[in-house]
């Protein structure tokens, strides 16, 4: 998955927005109960603006896009997305 602007690819997340969409991520993941995800992301990293999620089912693809909607960092809203061919 991707934590993408709005109006991506006209408008991409610089260093600092993805570093706190990270953070975010993390302390909504660490607020969970223990026996509601467990080990449900493997890792994040920035690709050409966006922040990629690898998930490891689709309850995960599932709650992260039900968060996303909340995330608002600086001026922008942030959306979910698949990723595209060729990521």
């Amino acid at each position: 998955m991707a934590l993408v602007t709005e109006d991506y690819p006209e408008n991409k997340l610089d260093s600092s927005e993805v570093n706190e969409s990270r953070k975010l991520i993390m302390r909504r993941i660490l607020d969970l109960p223990e026996d509601r995800f467990g080990s449900a992301f493997t890792g994040t990293w920035k690709r050409n603006g966006a922040v990629i999620i690898n998930c490891v089912n689709q309850q995960s693809v599932a709650w992260l896009k039900s968060q996303s909607v909340e995330f608002n960092i600086i001026d922008g809203y942030f959306a979910c997305a698949g990723l595209p061919k060729g990521w």
